[in-house]
């Protein structure tokens, strides 16, 4: 029987991981890698995966770019067909790609709604579909799809085309759940809160708030029972844990990353 530290092994695995060449994609593929999985990089820009990977093999992990737009199909079809001839296997899939306008519904544009339920629900169903192929065949995999405190749980103001593609992203992590975990696949969803990252144009990555949004970052910190915005380091280790043998009996779940925010109630 495996140890403990066994199970959270990820050696001569391969996991493509979308939006990968920052924010919190880019800290999970490292996290990841690091337990000895090959990462996939997945973005829009060739130029900076490239830059990613070679910072990534800079550090003697192992790691690859594959560039196309999870809104399309077509680029999504042939990039997984590819990889699963170049590795033989996929062996775990991190829906992370996402975005927000930030806008309040009566100034949001037809194109601007479509366009973020397809990045975080359609996108992740297409993909998760395609990478259910060769898993299937594989007989086991891991999905994991990347939501948020907003849709799942709470709501918030000039996020709600994005709380409607979180939520129905939650939606299909459990049929999913249900419907590939016959076939070895298990689906499981990370619900982030608010991390040091530049989503919506909130905060730009690794850099203090400006001052136009330094009052709405004070009072979103305050609200956090631990008094602070997580590092993207912070998620690292339960990409892991969904990804290895370590959470072999976890399908279908909501695991909330968010220091507490979701459960407090705003007394004062």
């Amino acid at each position: 029987m495996a140890g403990i530290k066994d199970l959270f092994s990820l050696d001569g695995r391969v996991a493509l991981v979308t939006g990968g060449s920052k924010g919190l994609g880019a800290a999970m593929a490292h996290a990841m890698a690091e337990f000895g999985a090959h990462v996939v990089l997945n973005g829009r820009s060739a130029e900076r995966l490239n830059a990613k990977v070679e910072e990534f093999k800079a550090e003697g992990l192992k790691a690859s770019a594959c560039p196309f737009d999870v809104t399309d199909w077509d680029a999504a079809t042939a990039a997984v067909n590819d990889l699963a001839k170049e590795h033989g296997h996929i062996d775990v899939l991190v829906n992370n790609a996402g975005m927000s306008t930030m806008k309040r519904i009566a100034d949001l544009t037809k194109d601007e709604w479509f366009y973020e339920i397809n990045i975080h629900l359609n996108a992740a169903y297409f993909l998760s579909r395609e990478v259910a192929k060769p898993m299937t065949k594989q007989g086991k995999g891991s999905i994991i799809n990347l939501t948020s405190i907003v849709g799942p749980i709470m709501a918030s103001d000039r996020e709600t085309p994005y709380a409607a593609g979180k939520g129905g992203l939650m939606g299909l992590t459990r049929g999913m759940a249900i419907e590939l975990g016959p076939k070895g696949i298990r689906t499981n969803s990370i619900a982030p809160g608010y991390f040091h990252t530049e989503l919506g144009g909130f905060l730009e990555e690794g850099k203090p708030p400006s001052a136009e949004m330094k009052p709405m970052y004070d009072a979103i910190e305050a609200r956090v029972p631990l008094r602070r915005f997580a590092d993207p380091t912070e998620i690292g280790g339960l990409a892991v844990y969904l990804a290895s043998d370590a959470s072999s009996f976890v399908n279908g779940a909501l695991i909330v990353i968010d220091g507490g925010i979701s459960g407090a109630m705003p007394y004062d």
